[in-house]
């Protein structure tokens, strides 16, 4: 005998679902973009974190001397679109 499943029931797990993914959503794009990129260059480097985040704060304060003028994200966003491109 087959059982029936209300479609009620479909529409609330689809339901419940979409708050999830909407909740982690939000949670990501709260954190800040800085932190993103520095966890993203950690996470790539493949070192601890905070061997990671010197690392990138010696680029990154090579490159204010060298590109002066930019935000921070700016640098962060090169260093990570380097060592993108230096690893293809």
């Amino acid at each position: 005998m087959e059982a029936h499943v209300d479609p009620t029931l479909y529409l609330l797990v689809a339901v419940v679902a979409l708050v999830v993914l909407g909740v982690v959503a939000v949670r990501f794009a709260r954190r800040p973009k800085r932190r993103r990129l520095r966890d993203e260059y950690a996470r790539l480097v493949g070192l601890p974190p905070a061997q990671a985040y010197e690392a990138l704060e010696h680029r990154v304060e090579a490159l204010m001397q060298s590109h002066p003028g930019h935000p921070l994200e700016w640098y962060l966003d090169y260093v990570l679109a380097e060592l993108k491109r230096d690893r293809r």
